[in-house]
């Protein structure tokens, strides 16, 4: 994330859609995580991995989001 997106826009929060499920990826996420709210007004962080996920990532975000395109 570049971060003077946020300003420039006047972000209140971030949306990270296609993201990994897998329990090896979740040191990344938290990382992520923290890194998008030091920033200011950055309140709401929105997980999307279109699949179900390991438990652990639901303590590092603000939302989740579990859905599937239908055939």
């Amino acid at each position: 994330m570049r971060s003077h997106y946020y300003k420039y826009y006047n972000l209140s929060g971030i949306f990270l859609d296609e993201a990994a499920s897998g329990i090896d990826k979740l040191d990344y996420y938290q990382e992520l995580y923290k890194y998008i709210k030091a920033k200011p007004n950055l309140d709401l962080v929105v997980l999307n991995q279109g699949t179900h996920v390991d438990e652990n990532y639901i303590q590092s975000i603000n939302q989740k989001l579990a859905l599937s395109p239908t055939s």
